[in-house]
């Protein structure tokens, strides 16, 4: 199962490196196809070449048009090589169990609960020999004439080495 992973690794990274040389590629044809456009704009300027000027700058626009487009295409397809080459790395680092190099969850800051039992749940789920632990919580009385209660919990990561598990 590892080879698959590092076969599909090395196949998506020389698909995104062949795709960063076109996407080069495309960059320069652009700033040619832009320089165009502008040295027909300056022509204009000289009466004795006017109507020749125009058409260049006209050709100059179009090509620079066109390359944006197709040089778009083929940044996605680069930043798409790239995502894949990453998922291939994750993978293989759950196969041999590298937990270390693997992206961290994002967590909101705080967890705003209008009640606090699935709050308390949801909390020790995270905290619970895991990777985050819970700061302060506090209550607040949004509807003082109700038993309704609001409450936003704190959560921040633990500092490294306290961490359980793996």
């Amino acid at each position: 199962m590892e080879a698959i992973y590092r076969e599909r690794r090395a196949r998506f990274a020389e698909q995104e490196r062949r795709l960063a040389r076109r996407s080069f590629r495309f960059s320069i044809a652009r700033f040619a196809a832009f320089f165009l456009f502008a040295l027909g704009l300056f022509l204009l300027l000289f009466p004795a070449v006017g109507p020749r000027a125009l058409g260049l700058s006209a050709v100059g626009l179009v090509a620079f048009v066109a390359l944006v487009i197709a040089h778009d295409r083929v940044v996605r397809e680069e930043r798409r090589a790239g995502l894949l080459v990453r998922i291939q790395d994750e993978g293989l680092a759950r196969l041999v169990h590298d937990w270390s190099s693997l992206p961290l969850p994002v967590l909101p800051a705080t967890f705003p609960s209008t009640d606090p039992p699935p709050l308390a749940r949801d909390l020790n789920l995270l905290s619970a020999d895991g990777l985050y632990e819970v700061g302060r919580v506090k209550p607040f009385d949004m509807f003082p004439q109700t038993q309704h209660v609001e409450c936003v919990a704190e959560v921040r990561l633990k500092p490294l080495g306290s961490a359980s598990g793996a």
